[in-house]
């Protein structure tokens, strides 16, 4: 649509508060937190820092001679990896916040460990980021080798404890107080509960909880975990969630449209069930879009509620998410009940929105520039606020961070955490016009979905000219890199040839025969043999160093942007939706009394839409329309592999493998719950 046929249109007749404030059931449970506005910039988040200095010099470790050790863990995400996607500024808030954390000092006795995400290289542990098996992704799709990273930091941790036990051998070196603090983000989060989990639980035989008070076992030192800092928890591990959907055919739905899709259950062999949106938009608040019976609680991420020991944890969720294949695990109980120690938080955005890793210029939003390059618009992206929020709350609690501005805050850190006025000021217009908190957790998503689909209903009717013009130019530079990485990849490959090679053709000297100058011939034989075994050493040496290099050069192959199918997979997701709604309101055409059974979540997408189509007064808050544009990501169209369809609701799990009623269809329930 022209600019000109754009200015006919009618304008916004209901005021953007009365667009989100009908539909959404508040439903039960505990109030998620008020966001953090991110009112301050660079100048003055310094100066707001530099208030908190004292407390949080009363809560480091001082030195002494007696030791307090302060151990923090980061957990990143699953494709999240900091050394392979530092040079195009996608690393993640938890990789930003690693580095903004005070480096290793045995003399404060503060450490800080980082573990690679799942999915991802991780040499340590001998994880080269991909199974054995061909086309079977065990790593990102099924969450192995987790329990590698538990253990690589749980050996971190009794090593730091080893040495700070030697040194206590000195009776003036005792050891006084261990203080933990463990951040996360989607798995990591899942790795952080679970490495919470094991070193509390007495069957694993690390500490022991006397009297309200926890202890190291060996030694018996105070153990604190002072700290908990987690985006976004996703489990997805044995059989994931969207497992369910194993049976749906994706193809034949596209072409077919609503009527498809289908689920079985993998485990059970149950009866197929109709999954289309018409088939989950009415009854009682509940709508499960994947029913069955895997959850994704498999192995090590069985078991992830937070103990009572924690002094504080908080869980930051997306409101903007809802693929199957990324169910949020709560931090609220089965009883709808939430610890005293947890806070619980709704960020707007995607799952990567909120954890960060996006690399500028995905999706189309802001500008790609090539690997290695200054990028004008990183600081557009929208996880900055909630890494911001997540440090403030670290640094609150003590958590050894380095200070903004401060000693050892270089412009590394700097480029990590500056957020530009526009991303500021479209994020406190936004969250103004539709919650900051004070509501269960339920309403919170409700409500900023139901601005996200009249969002989408806008762009879905003016088009998306712009945006597919962006994600074309941004590819080019994404292709462009990714060549790069490839040439110099084939380059290490060429010369481990070469090695490998050389080394073949090599042969040991012959042993000196009889005669002659004897000693002489035996003296040279040694000295070629020596020769020869250096030469090999030498090669073999080589390989190594050419086999972790061109093992660095796959990962960042592996995590590079692609957004070359993008286009026609947001293409095809903005006519299926439109099926979706087009299928409800035929039903309600036919059956008018059954709007009033709509489910909270279906409701927001049927009005929305009439909003929009029917009635001509849908979005039109231009800095609302700005704010999903250009820092919101569409999650669903950049994955595109499961079955989630683009009207579904998100999956919330609490107490363990239960699903909240938002997302449940189970009309037996006696506690309603958050609706959907």
């Amino acid at each position: 649509m022209s600019d000109q046929q754009l200015s006919r249109v009618q304008p916004l007749a209901q005021t953007v508060a009365s667009l989100v404030g009908t539909g959404a059931v508040a439903g039960k449970g505990p109030l998620v937190e008020r966001a953090v506005a991110p009112s301050v910039g660079k100048a003055s988040l310094a100066a707001r820092m530099a208030g908190m200095d004292a407390a949080h010099a009363d809560a480091s470790p001082s030195v002494s001679c007696q030791q307090s050790l302060y151990v923090s863990f980061f957990f990143d995400g699953t494709g999240n990896n900091m050394d392979a996607d530092m040079p195009t500024l996608e690393h993640s808030n938890v990789a930003r916040l690693y580095r903004a954390h005070a480096r290793d000092n045995s003399a404060t006795g503060v450490f800080r460990r980082y573990i690679p995400g799942i999915g991802t290289r991780f040499a340590e542990i001998g994880d080269a980021g991909q199974g054995p098996i061909p086309m079977v992704d065990t790593h990102k799709g099924m969450g192995a080798m987790g329990q590698n990273r538990l253990d690589w930091a749980f050996k971190e941790l009794k090593t730091l404890i080893s040495q700070a036990e030697a040194r206590a051998q000195n009776p003036t070196n005792k050891i006084l107080l261990i203080r933990l603090a463990v951040f996360g983000f989607s798995r990591g989060a899942t790795l952080a509960r679970a490495f919470v989990r094991d070193l509390v639980d007495p069957n694993k035989g690390m500490t022991v909880l006397q009297s309200g008070q926890l202890t190291w076992k060996t030694g018996r030192y105070p153990l604190s975990i002072e700290f908990m800092g987690l985006w976004d928890t996703v489990a997805s591990v044995g059989l994931p969630m969207s497992a369910n959907n194993v049976g749906a055919y994706r193809s034949s739905r596209r072409s077919g449209g609503n009527a498809i899709r289908m689920t079985k259950d993998v485990l059970l062999r149950q009866k197929p069930e109709m999954l289309r949106a018409v088939d989950l938009a009415f009854g009682l608040p509940g709508a499960d879009p994947s029913p069955g019976s895997a959850d994704g609680h498999g192995a090590w991420a069985d078991g992830l509620k937070i103990p009572d020991v924690v002094r504080q944890c908080v869980h930051m969720v997306a409101a903007h998410e809802w693929r199957n294949s990324f169910p949020v695990d709560s931090v609220q109980g089965s009883a709808l009940t939430r610890g005293a120690n947890c806070r619980e938080y709704v960020y707007p955005g995607a799952h990567s929105d909120v954890g960060g890793g996006y690399r500028p210029g995905e999706s189309g939003e802001g500008q790609a520039v090539s690997a290695g390059s200054k990028n004008p618009s990183a600081d557009l992206q929208l996880s900055l606020i909630p890494l911001r929020a997540m440090y403030e709350e670290a640094i609150a609690a003590g958590v050894p961070l380095l200070k903004i501005g401060g000693q050892g805050w270089d412009i590394n850190n700097s480029d990590d955490f500056d957020t530009s006025s526009t991303l500021r000021d479209r994020f406190n217009h936004y969250m103004s016009a539709t919650v900051w908190g004070g509501v269960p957790l339920g309403q919170a998503v409700l409500t900023h979905m139901r601005m996200y689909f009249a969002w989408r209903w806008y762009r879905i009717r003016f088009g998306r000219q712009a945006e597919q013009k962006s994600i074309a130019d941004n590819q080019k530079v994404f292709a462009s890199d990714k060549a790069a990485l490839q040439r110099q990849q084939n380059e290490l490959k060429r010369q481990r040839q070469a090695a490998l090679s050389d080394a073949l053709m090599l042969q040991p000297p012959s042993p000196p025969t009889r005669g002659g100058d004897y000693a002489a011939k035996q003296a040279a034989y040694q000295q070629a043999t020596a020769a020869y075994k250096q030469r090999i050493a030498a090669d073999r040496s080589k390989v190594a160093e050419l086999d972790r290099q061109i093992g660095e050069l796959q990962a960042r192959i592996d995590t590079a942007a692609d957004d070359s199918a993008l286009a026609e997979a947001t293409a095809d997701y903005d006519k299926e939706l439109l099926e979706d709604v087009s299928g409800i309101l035929k039903e309600l055409k036919a059956h008018p009394e059954r709007r009033s059974q709509l489910r909270p979540h279906y409701r927001n997408l049927v009005e929305t839409y009439e909003e929009e189509y029917v009635h001509g007064r849908g979005l039109r808050d231009e800095k609302i329309i700005a704010f999903f544009d250009e820092h919101v990501h569409d999650s669903l169209a950049g994955f595109n592999t499961d079955s989630t369809l683009p009207s579904d609701p998100r999956v919330i799990y609490v107490g363990g493998d239960q699903k909240l009623d938002y997302a449940k269809a189970d009309t037996s329930a006696t506690e309603e719950g958050l609706p959907a």
